[in-house]
């Protein structure tokens, strides 16, 4: 009587399924990542400068530089000092801050779409194929802050402009993979061009620490 030795069908499967795996994780590590990265990284940024924008837009939109800046002229109608109005930028930060961080929390809901031809490295297959979806949700800390600068602008003209930064950490999220995107948006919020020197007497933004409260926020959801 001859056995007949069963064949590892099991084996073989466990292994199949452990090299396809395998793959799977090197075709994401190498073609998956970096098409995520790359989209994210446009979506978010959009998104980011889109929520900064609306936000200073609404809350400056009344506001004019001679309401946070003080410029005060001797009697010949020179520049004698220019000083800025600190309590009113603080309490615009916060404002803005808190529109930002709001804005934030609802990227819970956004959702981005890629093309699955766009993974392959081709750009014969660019936008084709079945669309994958990704969650962009809030990531990290928002920080805003105010900055001042002049510049010289001709012969005894000087242009003095109020920048507001905005720092935010946003992610998007799928299973094995997490794309992490820290945006800087710059808004310049006022200016105006002073007639003469730069006077030597200025309490600016850049000038006192801690007069302008810097604003930090966690928006992890």
């Amino acid at each position: 009587m001859k056995f007949h030795r069963k064949k590892p069908t099991f084996l073989i499967i466990i292994i199949f399924c452990i090299v396809i795996f395998l793959i799977t994780l090197i075709f994401s590590y190498f073609k998956i990542r970096p098409v995520v990265s790359t989209v994210a990284k446009s979506k978010l940024d959009y998104l980011a400068n889109k929520i900064v924008n609306e936000s200073v837009e609404k809350h400056f939109k009344n506001v004019s530089y001679s309401d946070i800046v003080n410029i005060v002229f001797t009697e010949t109608n020179t520049v004698s000092a220019v000083s800025i109005n600190f309590s009113h930028l603080n309490t615009l930060k916060s404002k803005i801050m808190l529109d930002i961080a709001n804005e934030l929390e609802n990227l819970k809901e956004a959702d981005m779409k890629i093309p699955l031809g766009n993974f392959l490295g081709n750009e014969f297959f660019m936008g084709l194929g079945p669309k994958i979806p990704f969650k962009l949700v809030p990531y990290g800390t928002v920080y805003i802050d105010f900055r001042d600068q002049f510049t010289s602008m001709g012969i005894n003209q000087t242009v003095h402009e109020i920048y507001l930064d905005v720092k935010t950490g946003i992610s998007a999220i799928i299973p094995s993979i997490n794309t992490n995107s820290y945006i800087t948006t710059t808004v310049m919020v006022a200016h105006t061009v002073i007639v003469g020197d730069v006077p030597e007497n200025y309490t600016g933004v850049n000038e006192i620490q801690g007069k302008v409260e810097d604003y930090i926020l966690d928006v992890l959801p």
